[in-house]
């Protein structure tokens, strides 16, 4: 889709494209984790190595701080998890991206780049050129009335490049060549271009959640084209927090309880190379109420490397009790149920503030392209390792759904290097750093 091109930046050290060297490694810089990937260049492609370095608890709320620690220990990452790669594609943390939808009039089209970078330094009180911004055009959308109609759909990717520079300098420091800084949300996408990648695969909607333990990232795809982007901020800290506070106990006490709900299974030795989906057992199916609501389908079933799956159906004939919504008149998600998910009955509410903002954005993207629904949700992230968490926002969005593991579709070698992480155990945290290894190396 698209990278941020930092070439104006002038920064020491960046180089271009070396062709020959197989895929870049991976660096996703998230709250939970620091994470690194590195795959082979074959098709399909194979781990070479993996590693994962856990955030000190003391450090996940403090963005400045974490981020600092990762920065510092990245070399040793690398070291550690024996990557032998030495250009790097890097994911901006979503807390320090700014994404913005705007309808760009279209005399304002020939100097895009300068007019966004205004407007979202605008909004954000500061000066453009403290900014890294890229704008991704929404081609088809409903923007002005009517396709077409005098303006443009855009979505406004922003940065500061104080971030950008201490990316680089990470990168530098653990002695790798920086080639591409891509948003997650975009880099998210990228994961699963493997799966539509035929011409008539250009009509298949996607709505992609990668819950993470500080926010949740909401995209949503036209096959391979990202049309829509939002970062929501409820992920699993959120549910601790609220858990916390509703039983009186601590904020470790209540991570431990629910993330001891998780239920998602090991993965068998025999079933590590790519191959044929595994059902995800243990997977709840959630029956339609009526007759006449639409049953939904497992995806992994009909698309290839879905490793994991859960079947959920709409119930969209069902009579739904409606969550009270105050914002715009919009439309509100079904109210989410955690009945029969095996989870603490407390976690109903703080999930309807993720469902509440999720359907917001199925709003948005109906207004934009009328008459065009949503045709499957697809969860990854750390958290999405909880499937009753997964299967009980789906209910309540009323849409068909499955858990991915990104890495299921990659071959593994016998003497696979791999430090912090068991990939023995699907890995849906990693769908940010499997994008990476396909996104565009543009530095």
């Amino acid at each position: 889709m698209f990278g941020l091109s930092l070439t104006k930046l002038k920064m020491p050290g960046v180089g271009g494209l070396i062709g020959g060297q197989g895929r870049p490694v991976s660096i996703d810089f998230g709250t939970s984790a620091l994470k690194v990937l590195e795959l082979s260049d074959a098709e399909p492609a194979e781990i070479l190595a993996a590693g994962v370095l856990p955030t000190p608890e003391t450090l996940i709320n403090d963005h400045t701080k974490r981020f600092a620690y990762q920065i510092e220990n990245l070399g040793k990452l690398v070291k550690a998890a024996g990557i032998r790669g030495k250009r790097a594609v890097v994911a901006i943390p979503s807390w320090a991206t700014v994404s913005k939808h705007m309808q760009v009039p279209s005399a304002e089209l020939a100097g895009l780049n300068a007019y966004v970078a205004s407007m979202t330094a605008a909004d954000l009180a500061c000066d453009p050129s403290t900014l890294v911004c890229r704008p991704l055009t929404v081609a088809g959308a409903n923007a002005g009335g009517s396709p077409g109609g005098g303006k443009t759909e855009v979505i406004s990717v922003a940065t500061s490049r104080g971030v950008v520079s201490k990316i680089m300098e990470a990168v530098r420091g653990a002695k790798l060549s920086c080639v591409g800084i891509v948003p997650e949300t975009v880099a998210l996408a990228r994961g699963f271009d493997h799966m539509t990648s035929r011409e008539s695969d250009a009509g298949l909607i996607s709505l992609y959640l990668d819950i993470g333990l500080g926010s949740t990232r909401l995209v949503i795809a036209h096959g391979r084209e990202v049309v829509f982007i939002k970062n929501i901020a409820v992920g699993g800290r959120y549910l601790d927090e609220y858990l916390a506070q509703v039983n009186k106990i601590t904020m470790a006490e209540a991570s431990t309880k629910r993330m001891s709900e998780a239920n998602m299974p090991a993965v068998k030795k025999s079933e590590k190379p790519a191959g044929a989906p595994r059902p995800m057992a243990g997977a709840a199916t959630a029956s339609a109420s009526s007759a006449a609501a639409p049953t939904g389908v497992g995806l992994a079933a009909g698309m290839p490397h879905l490793a994991a799956s859960m079947k959920i159906a709409e119930s969209t004939g069902a009579a739904v009790e409606a969550a009270e919504d105050r914002r715009m008149n919009a439309q509100p998600a079904g109210t989410v149920s955690v009945e029969g998910a095996g989870m603490d009955p407390a976690l109903a509410e703080p999930l309807s503030v993720l469902t509440d903002e999720a359907s917001l954005c199925l709003r948005y993207h109906e207004a934009l392209f009328p008459g065009r629904k949503i045709g499957r949700a697809i969860f990854v992230g750390g958290e999405a390792r909880h499937l009753g968490i997964c299967q009980s926002i789906a209910k309540a969005m009323r849409l068909p759904a499955s858990v991915a593991d990104p890495l299921a579709r990659f071959s593994r070698k016998s003497n696979l290097s791999a430090s912090g992480v068991d990939l023995s155990k699907p890995q849906p945290g990693f769908a940010v750093c499997a994008g990476l290894a396909f996104s565009p190396t543009d530095l």
